[in-house]
């Protein structure tokens, strides 16, 4: 199974809602707490649990004091325990997960420092004071959402030698030969591991391609996953196999001066370098979703980092390349995860 670490975040007053499973039982401290010690309630909301997970052990432990355990029977995505008459101070808290074996599954833990009748939020650093409850969530891929659909006019991250403009709230690019690139993120170096990208395109009579970039794992130079090439009617796909670039033809065909929607879906840890696919629907003429199959990534040096921008190419299909071609893109939709 593979490994994945429990995420602990804390926060105060927070109320689950009915159905979940509760543990609710007193955990009294020994007789090591002075008379007279500030006490808190501890609460403890787990959401959002595997499947896989039966069993939640939760441990407490402080120098000093003896170690307090509840075990919380799961029954649902939710389970809920609380320690009662917990001695301000810091304390050491440890979470395990456990399958139908008794085999850990999950396991988290850290610090939290408890100051009676004071409540603050903390997330991420778990120093929370007062009467605690701590949420757990369990590591999932987080998906991010990127739009660019030109309707504000501003190609400022647009980068490339090749001519751009905004026309009609559309991105038009003509060139002999060259490129515009856009970082998917507002951050350059912030890649992604997978993901759904959506784009329009209307093809002229000239060569074009949408490419993904990224650092490649083995020497961090950016070469490409998602290589697709628009060029005499028929789309291609760049491969790179037995250390020499091929085009792979994808047997669907297009007509220029036609708006198509493109779906590209993309994950760079299937396969031996990363896989993608990729649907095509011909938005002109009201044509039906085309399934363009599935291929490997480009990526020449091997398995990529992740994915950071998309490159835009334009250009002459004949050699010399010396006359201008024209391509137009509208409504990039990025749904990538990490």
């Amino acid at each position: 199974m593979k490994d994945r670490i429990i995420i602990l975040a804390i926060l105060i007053n927070l109320f689950l809602s009915m159905g979940f499973f509760s543990c609710d039982r007193p955990n009294p401290m020994t007789s090591k707490i002075e008379d007279g010690n500030e006490t808190a309630l501890m609460k403890l909301n787990f959401t959002n649990i595997p499947d896989e997970v039966k069993k939640i052990v939760v441990y407490l432990s402080r120098e000093g004091y003896d170690t307090l355990i509840q075990e919380i029977l799961v029954a649902g995505q939710e389970a809920y325990c609380r320690f009662e008459g917990v001695a301000a101070g810091t304390w050491h808290l440890k979470v395990n997960a456990l399958g139908d074996e008794e085999n850990i599954l999950y396991a988290g833990e850290t610090d939290v420092t408890v100051i009676a009748g004071q409540t603050v939020n903390v997330n991420l650093e778990l120093k929370a004071v007062g009467n605690v409850e701590i949420h757990v969530s369990w590591e999932q891929d987080e998906e991010y959402t990127f739009i660019y659909d030109f309707s504000d006019g501003d190609l400022s991250d647009w980068y490339g030698p090749a001519n751009a403009e905004i026309y009609e709230e559309k991105l038009h690019i003509w060139s002999a030969i060259g490129w515009k690139w856009h970082t998917i993120s507002n951050v350059s170096d912030t890649h992604f591991n997978s993901g759904i990208i959506d784009f329009e395109i209307k093809p002229l009579d000239g060569g074009y391609t949408f490419e993904t970039k990224g650092a490649s794992q083995s020497n961090w130079i950016q070469n490409w996953g998602v290589y697709i090439r628009w060029e005499a009617e028929s789309i291609y796909v760049h491969a790179y196999e037995d250390e020499q670039s091929i085009l792979v033809n994808t047997q669907i065909s297009y007509e220029p001066n036609n708006w198509y929607h493109v779906q590209v879906i993309f994950d760079g840890q299937q396969g031996t370098k990363g896989k993608f696919s990729f649907l095509i629907e011909n938005i002109t003429q009201g044509g039906q979703k085309i399934y363009g199959g599935e291929y490997e990534y480009y990526a020449k040096y091997g398995r990529l980092v992740g994915v950071n921008l998309i490159s835009l190419g334009c250009y002459d299909s004949d050699i010399p390349r010396d006359e201008e071609k024209h391509v137009y893109f509208d409504n990039f939709a990025f749904k990538v995860k990490l």
